[in-house]
């Protein structure tokens, strides 16, 4: 029997009020802000490091959406500093995806991070969700 790698295991569906609206198109992702929402208080560090992943992916879903070209080998940074998706990620987007980031790396790398560090992230994941509903996705 082979064991699974931890890219072939899928995370368990986590209901959450605030990222379902996402689940119909974008499982993933409300998985990823379900999960940090729950686990938020108790282990920061996790939610933290979830929501950097939110980010990524949510990031990757609007170039995805736009059909707007990648540099090889770019990070998520380059992604964030393209020109392009600046055009359409106005700057309070910006900055909710950077401090995504930047609390991500910080509870990735074992830096002390804060439940309310982790509970800010989460309000700025749901509102860039929002965002990614209403602006790419069709949603009201």
């Amino acid at each position: 029997m082979h064991a699974l790698r931890p890219s072939q295991i899928q995370m368990q569906d986590i209901q959450s009020l605030n990222f379902e609206p996402l689940r119909a198109v974008c499982p993933e992702l409300a998985n990823m802000g379900g999960y940090a929402e729950h686990y938020a208080h108790s282990d920061p560090e996790s939610a933290l490091v979830k929501l950097r992943s939110f980010a990524e992916r949510l990031v990757d879903r609007v170039y995805g959406q736009l059909k707007l070209q990648k540099a090889p080998q770019s990070n998520f940074v380059d992604l964030l500093h393209n020109a392009s998706f600046r055009e359409v990620a106005k700057p309070l987007v910006l900055d909710k995806l950077h401090a995504l980031r930047r609390l991500g790396n910080r509870a990735a790398h074992g830096e002390k991070v804060a439940v309310t560090d982790a509970l800010r992230c989460v309000k700025e994941a749901w509102q860039l969700a929002r965002w990614l509903h209403v602006t790419f996705l069709g949603g009201q």
